[in-house]
């Protein structure tokens, strides 16, 4: 999907006011707006297609209402403008994320047996989780 038709359904949703706090709009609706059709019977492959195509419209919204302190969250063929009292549980989700990738990337690191790879990046893993980590505690984000 090109730019200017990601821009498109954004501007056309902002101006439905569906981007607003708590404003819900149906998975249907979504598809009919941005040009998605669904046919009844279909391939594998063409239901693959339909759900990436959703997808990078979805990341797009999520993208552009982001820096707003918005959320799109997305629950049973439902879309809603998270309010800015849910936000924190969205945002409890990313760092539960970010700590698992952290973990593995540490313990992937630390299992290397290339002493080399050790030696030289492991300081560098390192000083990357202890600068989220203080990054997080400067901005109270953890219980």
């Amino acid at each position: 999907m090109t730019s200017d038709k990601l821009n498109e359904i954004y501007t056309q949703l902002k101006k439905l006011e569906m981007l607003k706090y708590n404003a819900k709009f149906t998975e249907s609706f979504l598809q009919c707006l941005s040009g998605i059709e669904v046919p009844a019977i279909g391939t594998r492959q063409t239901y693959n297609a339909i759900s990436l195509a959703q997808l990078e419209v979805v990341t797009y919204l999520r993208d552009r209402l982001l820096p707003k302190g918005k959320y799109l969250s997305q629950c049973n063929g439902e879309f809603r403008v998270l309010t800015p009292s849910e936000n924190i549980g969205q945002v409890n989700k990313y760092l539960d994320a970010a700590d698992r990738k952290i973990k593995r990337a540490v313990t992937l690191n630390r299992e290397t047996k290339c002493a080399t790879t050790r030696n030289n990046k492991s300081s560098s893993a390192f000083s990357k989780l202890e600068s989220i980590k203080s990054k997080i505690a400067k901005n109270n984000l953890l219980n």
